[in-house]
Parts: C-alpha cells; structure tokens; sequence
C-alpha cells in the first residue's frame, strides 16, 4: 500500500499535471476517501522549477540527508568550532548539489530549459533545506509554496545560532489508498511524445511563418525603395519640363514682341508709301 499516492503526479510531464491531479482525484474519489480527493484537486499547480525541487523527493533520504546537514552546519558555526564548520559545509555542499541534480534530472525529459533553470532550482532547495518543517510535505509532494524570507530563510550561517534540536516527528502518513490503478507507462509515454511532437510543430510553424514575414518584410522594402527611385526620376522629368515651358513662354513673348514692332514698322511704311504715290 502506498503511503504516498500524490507522489503519483510527478511520474508524468509537468505539462500533463493538470490532468494527473484531475485523474487521481477521480480514482481517490472512487474508492471512497473524499477527503483526500478533495485534498489531491486543491493542490496548485507548480512551477516549473518547484515541480523539478519536490519530483527530487521520490529519493526521500537524500532530502532527509540534506535537511540534517543544514541543521549539523548551523549547529557546528555556532558552536565557533572552525574544522566542524569546514567539514558541516562540505557534507552541505555536497548534498545540495546532490539534490539540485536530480532536480535538473528529473525535469530534463520533459522541459528542454530543465538546465537553464538550475541555478532557480538551486535557490529553492537552500531555502527549503533550511526549514525543517517542510520536509514532511516536501516527500509527500504536498508542497507548493516556498516559506517567508526570515533569518533561518536566507540568512549567511555565519553568526547564526543553533537551532534547537528538531523532533523528529511522527511519520505523517497521507491515507493509503489500496491498489490505486495507475496509468500505463507505456500509454504516458506515447502522449509525451505526441505533446512533444506537437510542441515542435507549433515552434516550426512559428518559425516558417517568422521567415514568411522577414522574406515579405524585405520584398515590401524592395519594392518600396524601387517606388521612391522611380517617384524621384518623374519629379525629376516635371521639373525638367516645368524649366522647358518656362523658357518656352519667355521665347514666345519675345517673339510676339517682335511680331508686334515688325506689325507696326509695316503700317508705318506702308502709310508713307501711300502718301507719296498719291502725287
């Protein structure tokens, strides 16, 4: 019998843990236990990094081991014994990062930015590892939600007193819920790969059709650039013509100057003409 059936929503995608809380909720509710079921569909959905920081937790001692070796690190500062100190921060060290990397492991298969975010899931196994009263919820996979920043929170250990030594408290046991049908792995894995497909299909469409528009968005300028050269040789031509009626009209206004004197010139000599043949 399982003594942690939620533990259950980090075996699929976290893409797919909507689906998984919904499904579980279902099978709790089936067999009778409507408080848990009620518990299973309350629960939020996490965060990418949180749902990588509590699937670590399947390795339930590794999380225990991380959380006593906080606690032996503020235990050994306070009590100013430097080579305990030295020797606290490398078991803490190391089992941080121990941690942190199965975190990352576990969320590489699903999410192609799981190493991107090491150093937020990182931020986050410090800050749980120095609060002890979350480890219960954190290996039942119950937590999602990050303590308060406070002194034993995010504080530097240096300086820091010695918590008081933790009661280790009874094993909190969410009810069991006997032979729970479970999804068929091979099933879960066809959908990723369809989710996954899909996925890389929507990235390539976004792709071709962000080229689309490039391609278009050059061809536009082209044909822009080819308008404003051929709106710039017919200004070029009006003007040019505009010049030619110009000088044109001041041709023709000479002309009729001339025409006009020529026109008089006539008259008068043909008068004079007139004048002298009439003798």
């Amino acid at each position: 019998m399982d003594d942690r059936p939620l533990r259950v929503l980090f075996q699929a995608s976290p893409a797919a843990y909507v689906e998984a809380r919904s499904t579980l909720a279902k099978q709790v509710r089936s067999v009778g236990d409507k408080e848990l079921a009620k518990l299973v569909q309350g629960l939020k959905r996490p965060t990418l990094a949180m749902w990588a920081v509590v699937a670590a937790a399947d390795d339930a001692e590794s999380v225990r081991g991380l959380v006593d070796s906080t606690e032996a690190l503020a235990a050994a500062q306070g009590s100013g014994d430097r080579e305990a100190t030295v020797s606290a921060t490398a078991r803490r060290r190391g089992a941080l990062e121990g941690v942190v990397r199965a975190a990352v492991e576990r969320l590489a298969p699903w999410e192609p930015s799981a190493e991107a975010r090491r150093a937020e899931i990182r931020t986050i196994v410090d800050q749980l590892s120095r609060h002890g009263e979350l480890l219960d919820p954190w290996i039942d996979g119950t937590l999602r939600e990050l303590p308060e920043a406070d002194a034993f929170g995010f504080a530097a250990f240096t300086g820091m007193e010695a918590p008081a030594p933790r009661k280790e408290p009874a094993p909190r046991r969410l009810r069991s819920v006997p032979d729970l049908p479970r999804e068929d792995d091979g099933d879960a894995r066809e959908r990723e790969r369809a989710a996954a497909a899909e996925r890389r299909e929507r990235e390539r469409a976004e792709r071709e059709a962000r080229a689309a528009r490039a391609v278009a968005a050059r061809e536009t300028r082209r044909e822009v650039d080819a308008a404003l050269k051929a709106l710039a040789a017919a200004q070029r031509k009006v003007t040019g013509a505009e010049e030619a009626v110009a000088a044109a009209e001041t041709l023709l206004r000479a002309a009729e100057a001339d025409r006009d004197d020529a026109a008089a010139r006539h008259a008068d000599a043909s008068a004079r003409l007139a004048a002298l043949t009439d003798d």
